[in-house]
């Protein structure tokens, strides 16, 4: 359960990686793409979440107390509009992130960091001769995070400190179809590299755990 998120971003990495090529892909139509498959299925998840469960959990306390007590989320406009938005992340008091989604569903948090690796990847797209070097320089941002001081420096809710994750699936991805990075002379090296990091990264977390 612990590894689910992680891997999730994992494999994310891999099939962005494997279905984005900037030499072909446009940056708009990359993110309006990766906004269909996000934010309509939220959309509804949030709907049945916020409306639909406590409907039918008030009838059927009807059976119980003999009273009909429905009660929507008690969110201002500006908190609806964070939590349509997938913003609502930012508002977060600690790295539980998951927090800042209660009481609609804690677990969609991860939507909101995706949502903001996607918006990093449009800019790398843009700026499609640096695309690789824009990336890498993300991972490396991103593994400096895993030092709790440089963590903290960031504001709750960034991507950053799970960029590292999404990046190995998308260095994995390059590995194995035999593409060049432009920084570096051999894909393969940067790669192992990454794994090596990963690895350590997941076995320290793993024991933080246990």
């Amino acid at each position: 359960g612990y590894l689910g998120v992680p891997v999730f971003f994992v494999i994310s990495g891999y099939g962005i990686a494997a279905s984005t090529s900037p030499a072909v892909f446009q940056p708009h139509i990359f993110l309006m793409r990766r906004a269909q498959k996000i934010f309509p299925l939220y959309w509804w998840s949030v709907l049945i979440a916020a409306f639909v469960v406590p409907f039918f959990h008030s009838v059927a306390l009807i059976f119980k107390t003999g009273a009909f007590a429905f009660s929507l989320p008690p969110y201002s406009l500006i908190e609806w509009l964070q939590v349509i938005t997938l913003t609502k992340i930012f508002s977060a008091k600690t790295w539980a992130l998951n927090k800042a989604f209660d009481p609609i569903n804690g677990p969609v948090w991860y939507l909101g960091v995706i949502a903001q690796i996607y918006i990093y990847m449009y800019i790398s797209l843009y700026f499609k001769r640096y695309y690789h070097v824009l990336m890498f320089i993300g991972f490396m941002v991103s593994l400096a995070t895993l030092v709790p001081a440089v963590k903290n420096l960031l504001p709750f809710g960034l991507f950053l400190p799970y960029f590292s994750q999404f990046y190995i699936g998308f260095a994995v991805y390059f590995l194995l179809s035999g593409g060049i990075v432009p920084a570096v002379r051999s894909i393969s090296k940067l790669s192992i590299f990454c794994l090596c990091l990963s690895v350590l990264y997941f076995v320290t977390a793993s024991n933080k755990q246990s």
